[in-house]
């Protein structure tokens, strides 16, 4: 008897070792099947991997930015271009960095405390704390010492108003009529201001407020918040506002606000608004340079610039509030969603403003029925894959995300899981599963059985990636690879254990990293060895017969050839393709029993393999 085996597609490893030849369509299952290109319905070797970076750390994070391999433990690297310039997302320790070239800076500021604000403006006819003296110089002027004589103290003023107008200055000795000036020109010992009234009297004759040193216009009920610019590698975000400082109130003065202590060494500015009482937003007044500690606010309420931007009621009514993250977070996806990073914490999703990523509003924030596992973008919708199974979020607005629960209830166990062309693969407890958008499925091969994964998956380790139409499961004892580009999919097995993947887009390439460093997945010029273990092949019975020899169609290298009967090892070959003798391997002379076992290693191809046992 006879029977020939071609068309190889569709073997694959199972569980179950008793597995019979189907002698009407030609088709066996291996017990194992490692490092084998099956697409073409034949045995073929796979090209190794080509090694791009030693390295034998175990990181599970990988990813190419800035011309470089990034790399670390837990990091879910998401890149992003925003203005041209070419943003780096990742964790570290659970936080949130932010890298721009070569500059790394956690996600987002913290907001800075409130400014101090004091009147910077002087009453100097207030009778209790300064007098007036005539100058021995010049007309009707007249110079400002305190009530009990002596240095007033009065740095050279930015702006002096009488009788609730801005005088201009004017040259001491020679002020005319309402001007006013700065020195000591009348030999005291000190500088202080002089002042020549349009009516040539005693400023002390007037009343308060009649001469003002600093005045301004600033007149109401005033309260402030500032806001920090900082600059990492050329990208720039304004923090939250800070908390609102006391109120003060202004009569025709300057108000001096004086920033906190800001330890952040990328902050390159701190912005100033401010608050009418009487009414309106919080409105721009200044960026000041961060070696500036304080400023001296006289611009008029007509003159204020934008209301804040990270500081706002919303369309839908909501107080939004520009901030960091909430600390160490569990995962962050890796490409952002209409503008949006996104993030969790437990079974908390969180995201960031758009267009804005350090910018976390506590505000945007969704909660469900079990921790996630990952997060991932596809046709529109948002994929969060939860301990109990997936959910969708509908919508590209921040405050009107729609969750609903897919149909299925196959549960994300790890956070191994990837877009595919057909939807998201993840990785459940009965094998692989398929998200695509509408419900969930597993689609592992009925013959990769859930107590196959069950033996052989961890999935604290396991990583997911797809390439090319190539689905990839790397995990403890090897690598799952399921083939799509032909009908049915080829599922067989890789004899590779990588911790982490990565496709890079740019080269259309996989890259894994494994025990020796960073590869790229079939990028050398060399062949794998790749061996196939069939099943117990019972030709049609359940008796013993009598198995005599088995024969090798191909070409290429030897192959090394055993043949095992009711599991004991009976002949041994290293086979070629030559001659007729050299791609055949005989049974020992009446042998018999009731399964026949091949294994078969190599790097050649194989197209056929033909079974002979003895007519009974």
């Amino acid at each position: 008897m006879e029977l020939t085996i071609s068309k190889f597609q569709g073997i694959a490893p199972r569980y179950e070792p008793d597995l019979k030849i189907d002698s009407r369509t030609g088709k066996a299952w291996a017990r194992t099947a490692q490092n084998i290109d099956l697409s073409s319905g034949k045995i073929k070797a796979l090209l190794d991997n080509l090694l791009q970076e030693a390295d034998t750390n175990f990181y599970n994070s990988l990813t190419r930015y800035n011309s470089a391999w990034e790399k670390g433990n837990n990091r879910y690297f998401c890149e992003w271009k925003i203005n041209n310039l070419d943003l780096l997302f990742y964790l570290d320790g659970g936080i949130i960095k932010k890298k721009v070239g070569a500059s790394v800076a956690d996600l987002g500021q913290t907001r800075p405390e409130p400014p101090t604000l004091e009147i910077l403006s002087k009453d100097l006819t207030d009778g209790a704390t300064y007098r007036w003296i005539a100058s021995s110089h010049g007309t009707n002027e007249y110079y400002c010492e305190l009530i009990a004589g002596g240095d007033p103290s009065l740095a050279e003023a930015t702006a002096v108003y009488i009788n609730s107008s801005q005088a201009i200055k004017g040259v001491l000795g020679m002020l005319a009529a309402g001007e006013w000036g700065y020195g000591d020109n009348d030999t005291l010992g000190f500088s202080t201001i002089y002042v020549r009234l349009s009516d040539g009297t005693d400023p002390d004759t007037k009343a308060p407020n009649y001469v003002v040193h600093n005045g301004g216009v600033l007149d109401g009920d005033y309260i402030y918040i500032i806001t920090t610019t900082r600059s990492v590698g050329g990208h720039t975000d304004e923090s939250g506002p800070s908390i609102e400082s006391e109120e003060l109130t202004a009569n025709l003065n300057q108000i001096r606000i004086t920033r906190p202590t800001i330890t952040d060494a990328n902050v390159t500015h701190w912005n100033i608004y401010r608050y009418t009482v009487e009414g309106g937003d919080y409105q721009f007044i200044v960026q000041v340079a961060i070696a500036t500690t304080f400023y001296d606010d006289n611009i008029a309420d007509a003159d204020v610039g934008d209301a804040i931007s990270t500081w706002y009621i919303s369309d839908q009514g909501n107080n939004i509030v520009f901030d960091k993250p909430p600390g160490s977070v569990d995962g962050l996806i890796t490409e952002p969603h209409s503008g949006m990073l996104f993030f969790w914490i437990g079974s908390t999703l969180y995201w960031t403003e758009p267009g804005y990523p350090d910018a976390a509003p506590s505000f945007y924030n969704m909660n469900f029925p079990a921790n996630i596992k990952k997060v991932i973008p596809l046709g529109g919708i948002v994929a969060v894959l939860t301990e109990m199974g997936p959910f969708r979020i509908d919508g590209t607005h921040p405050e009107l995300f729609q969750q609903s629960k897919l149909l299925g209830e196959e549960p994300c166990i790890s956070s191994a899981a990837c877009k595919t062309r057909s939807g998201i693969a993840y990785l459940c407890d009965s094998g692989i599963a398929l998200f695509d958008l509408t419900s969930t499925s597993v689609i592992s091969d009925e013959e990769f059985t859930e107590k196959w994964f069950e033996s052989n998956v961890s999935s604290s380790g396991a990583v997911m990636a797809e390439n090319d139409n190539i689905l990839y499961l790397f995990h403890s004892r090897g690598t799952l690879v399921v083939d799509v580009r032909v009908s049915p999919a080829i599922w067989t097995t890789l004899a590779l254990i990588a911790y982490a993947a990565f496709k890079n887009d740019l080269d259309g390439k996989l890259y894994i990293i494994d025990s020796e460093g960073i590869k790229q997945i079939q990028g050398a010029t060399t062949y794998l060895t790749w061996s196939w273990r069939s099943g117990n092949i019972l030709m049609d019975t359940v008796s013993p017969k009598e198995f005599q020899s088995i024969e090798l169609i191909g070409n290429g290298t030897d192959i090394v050839a055993t043949l095992y009967l009711d599991g004991t090892q009976k002949a041994s070959k290293t086979m070629g393709f030559d001659m007729e003798d050299d791609r055949m391997l005989k049974m020992p002379e009446g042998e018999r029993g009731r399964a026949l076992q091949i294994l078969l290693s190599g790097s050649g191809e194989i197209t056929e393999l033909i079974v002979r046992s003895a007519n009974e």
